[in-house]
């Protein structure tokens, strides 16, 4: 009964450090789930292409919690389309979650440095509690009918997103999970693990974001900033951080083909449940970038990048005896430079949300003719 009520106690805060006292995942490499955060910021990269695979463990000395990632976004001269999916293990598999989207962007020049974003996206949930972890308050009192069996809650919902993207800043604002979840009810053993909540208002989470970018030296020193604060339910939970990028030079004066990249960052909650602690977690990141990817005798006609990224959460709240988190990303990016390809034009004229990992040399002006 103790190994139940301990792990009842690190669950509800679990959801509290996700950002909501529903099961949610949390990332700490920003740009990498961005999809996940608005659907406004699918193919709205640098890139014509976008691959991201991302994958996270968490509090590994109490069972560990992993999350892992996928997004693919593909970018039209106005449109963005863009697919991802997750899979969530909450400790010893009592809870998992997978949940697959589908996102559309569309965006209009409002003056010829400045864009806005309108994004949409649908989402399929699937969530599995097994049925020795689902308990109730009758239980105590030895009530054979008080153990409920396991529970399989699969839903279908809706995400909205909007953002202003300039050349230098961007700012943007989500609605996620529009419709009603059937699993938080006070009939469902959803509802017993992750805290009372009034289940005739508007449970979707919140947000508004923004990011800052420059050059700190031309073409070698790229810095960028990002801030996120949302909202679900009782929970106010905002995070801000940042990222430096190095181009060396060669010997001869010329650009590397490599980008190396550090930060930092830090996330924390305005109002949580049952007054716990405002603190959670002190971030620190490295990355190193191909921006030519790796050119063993490709065609010019395609423009690839390759990026590897790590992170690590330091646990500053209650469960710091629980570790720390350890975030991967792998990303590969593509653009299509051949003659008949609009991308260099479309490049040229919209905006788009700079890489923090990268730090770009020029623009995409050339698009390859063969001879």
């Amino acid at each position: 009964m103790n190994q139940r009520f301990t792990f009842a106690s690190l669950l509800c805060f679990m959801f509290l450090s996700w950002g909501a006292s529903a099961q949610e995942p949390q990332f700490s490499n920003f740009y990498a789930t961005t999809l996940y955060t608005n659907p406004a910021f699918t193919g709205r990269t640098s890139h014509q292409y976008q691959f991201t695979t991302n994958f996270r463990r968490q509090w590994h000395n109490r069972g560990s919690f992993t999350t892992g990632f996928l997004s693919a976004d593909y970018a039209f001269n106005r449109f963005g389309v863009g697919l991802t999916a997750y899979t969530d293990q909450a400790g010893a598999a009592p809870l998992t979650t997978v949940q697959t989207s589908a996102s559309l962007s569309y965006g209009v020049q409002i003056t010829p440095k400045l864009d806005f974003v309108a994004g949409f996206q649908g989402s399929y949930y699937d969530q599995r509690l097994r049925e020795d972890y689902i308990w109730i308050d009758d239980y105590i009192s030895n009530n054979p009918n008080a153990l409920a069996p396991g529970v399989v809650n699969q839903y279908f919902n809706l995400s909205l997103g909007v953002m202003l993207i300039h050349k230098s800043f961007w700012l943007g604002g989500a609605l996620k999970d529009l419709l009603p979840n059937p699993g938080l009810n006070t009939a469902s053993p959803y509802y017993l693990v992750s805290a009372n909540r009034n289940t005739g208002s508007y449970y979707g989470r919140f947000s508004v974001h923004g990011g800052y970018s420059q050059f700190l030296m031309p073409r070698q020193l790229f810095f960028t900033s990002y801030a996120n604060f949302r909202s679900r339910g009782t929970v106010r939970q905002w995070e801000a951080g940042f990222n430096v990028a190095y181009r060396p030079l060669t010997p001869g004066g010329h650009a590397a083909d490599i980008v190396l990249g550090m930060g930092g960052g830090y996330r924390g909650f305005f109002r949580t449940l049952e007054n716990l602690s405002t603190r959670d977690a002190a971030i620190v990141n490295a990355s190193i970038t191909w921006p030519k990817g790796f050119n063993l005798g490709s065609s010019p006609m395609l423009r690839h990048q390759i990026q590897v990224v790590y992170s690590y959460d330091i646990t500053v709240s209650r469960l710091s005896q629980s570790g720390g988190a350890h975030e991967v990303t792998l990303a590969f990016k593509l653009s299509d430079l051949r003659m008949e390809s609009s991308w260099a034009r479309t490049i040229s004229r919209r905006q788009h949300i700079a890489d923090p990992r990268d730090c770009p040399t020029h623009e995409v002006k050339d698009v390859y003719v063969p001879r």
